[in-house]
């Protein structure tokens, strides 16, 4: 009788960890979330130890060691440059050598990777991130994976929380220098983050950790009510973004024989919820690429990685 294979599937962030181990057949085991993942902020061996005490708890739950499992695959974030991924295959092997169960194969890809294979069941699609940062990925008939932008807030993030938030900032010193209109964004500031004045935005601005992008809301809110400055600063994003999609969706036509629709999903609270920002994306993707078709994400990243180790070991 031949034994039972498992693989495990990890999405790993900021905030949490999430796995899902499943059989051969795809079928889901059990599942578990565990604490942070993101080895750029906790460190390569903290990153390996929160994954491997997670994939413990998975193997406890079905009666299976490490060492049975067929394929771990990771999606991290910040795990987009092949060196990072290496770099953390390497540690999350090493930590389950230490702890006596050596695993047979390790993978790490980017998050963005396993939220394309989950949201599209490992078909052709094209997956659109906005969140703190921006990417966009797809995927072609022949497998092969495209993408745009992710380059990081100094040089990327276009569309992205980050990027709404800066120019919402600038928007602001604007209308206190008197080179721009005045704007409701002013007293949001004031009032959501307690920002008084010119002294205390720049005081925050500065301060390490602070969070540019946690003002995207304030900036949805004040468009919501007729905001004209706001109003810009989400059009330019919405424009930029959807700059970001169009050369992956040139890219999938040029390598596709069918003329079909190709299916699009958001990942990202800025584009998954109902707001000005959204809508005009959405607009925008009717009007300028209609070759593209929203639909919702088939399944969550985490099964995402899944989908890797099962076809990782059926090739």
């Amino acid at each position: 009788m031949r034994p039972l294979q498992y693989v495990i599937g990890l999405d790993g962030g900021g905030t949490k960890t999430a796995a899902e181990l499943c059989d051969a057949a795809g079928g889901v085991l059990t599942s578990a979330i565990g604490g942070p993942s993101n080895f750029q902020v906790i460190g390569v061996e903290q990153s390996a130890k929160t994954i491997l005490d997670l994939v413990e708890t998975c193997c406890h739950s079905v009666g299976c060691t490490i060492g049975q499992l067929e394929s771990i695959v990771a999606g991290l974030t910040g795990a987009g440059r092949p060196g990072d991924q290496a770099r953390m295959a390497e540690a999350i092997k090493a930590e389950s050598a230490r702890r006596g169960s050596p695993c047979k194969d390790v993978r790490v890809e980017s998050d963005a990777r396993i939220a394309l294979e989950g949201a599209f069941g490992g078909q052709p699609g094209i997956i659109v991130i906005a969140g703190t940062g921006s990417i966009v990925f797809g995927k072609d008939a022949a497998g092969i994976v495209h993408r745009s932008g992710g380059w990081g807030r100094i040089v990327g993030d276009d569309g992205s929380g980050f990027a709404i938030g800066r120019d919402a900032f600038r928007a602001v010193f604007a209308a206190i220098d008197r080179r721009g209109p005045a704007t409701a964004l002013s007293k949001k500031l004031q009032k959501n983050a307690g920002l008084a004045d010119s002294d205390a935005i720049i005081t925050a601005l500065y301060k390490e950790g602070f969070d540019v992008a946690s003002i995207a809301p304030m900036v949805m809110e004040a468009a919501k009510g007729g905001d004209h400055v706001a109003r810009i600063v989400l059009r330019r994003s919405a424009d930029d973004l959807v700059g970001l999609i169009a050369p992956v969706v040139r890219k999938l036509h040029a390598s596709s024989l069918k003329r079909s629709p190709f299916p699009l999903a958001f990942l990202g609270s800025l584009l998954t919820n109902k707001n000005y920002y959204s809508d005009r994306v959405r607009s925008l993707l009717r009007t300028e690429l209609p070759s593209v078709r929203i639909q919702a994400p088939e399944a969550p990243p985490v099964h995402g990685a899944v989908l890797i180790a099962l076809d990782g070991i059926r090739s």
